[in-house]
């Protein structure tokens, strides 16, 4: 008896459950999405929306274009020309926006450390990209003259941007040292 009871409660269930759902959701209606986005004040709070609208659609090509409008700080920057399509005109606005962040990092830049970070961040191939590595080398040939210890010339190695004439004679040093310790 109870068994049939609770077949007939789970046919009931199951008979509302078909007949109240309709075929489309309202997460897939373009406009709940659009709405979300115009409210939406913050990199998150369109991250959000990006990620729940439907894969493609206008509003996920509005979010992006939101987020670069929105995006201030360099980590963010960074994500949106990486994360954009190649040749796209999102990335190319994002390529841009990244650029005169670093220029203006680069400027102030001091360090081995900072030049290096800029160095990194910079898109290949860009102005930034090569004032960084000049710098760079600019700051590290001074110091890996006056490196006296095996660890210094290591670290000038290390920072020196790959296949640099610095780098180059880093290693050329640290084989020197190394052959004269034996």
């Amino acid at each position: 008896m109870l068994w049939v009871a609770w077949s007939m409660l789970l046919a009931v269930v199951f008979v509302l459950a078909v007949a109240g759902c309709s075929s489309v959701s309202p997460t897939d209606d373009d406009s709940y999405w659009e709405s979300h986005l115009a409210a939406a004040t913050t990199p998150e709070e369109v991250q959000e929306v990006y990620r729940n609208a439907p894969y493609g659609s206008g509003v996920q090509k509005a979010a992006v274009e939101k987020m670069l409008s929105l995006a201030t700080t360099l980590a963010e920057v960074r994500w949106m020309y990486l994360d954009a399509p190649n040749g796209s005109g999102v990335e190319k606005a994002a390529k841009e926006k990244l650029e005169a962040i670093l220029t203006t990092l680069l400027a102030a830049a001091t360090t081995p450390r900072e030049v290096r970070g800029v160095y990194l961040d910079a898109p290949g191939g860009s102005e930034v990209e090569k004032a960084a590595r000049e710098k760079l080398e600019e700051i590290l040939t001074p110091r890996l003259a006056a490196a006296t210890t095996f660890e210094e010339v290591r670290g000038v190695y290390e920072d020196a941007p790959y296949g640099s004439e610095v780098q180059k004679a880093a290693k050329k040093k640290l084989g020197t040292m190394r052959r004269n310790t034996k």
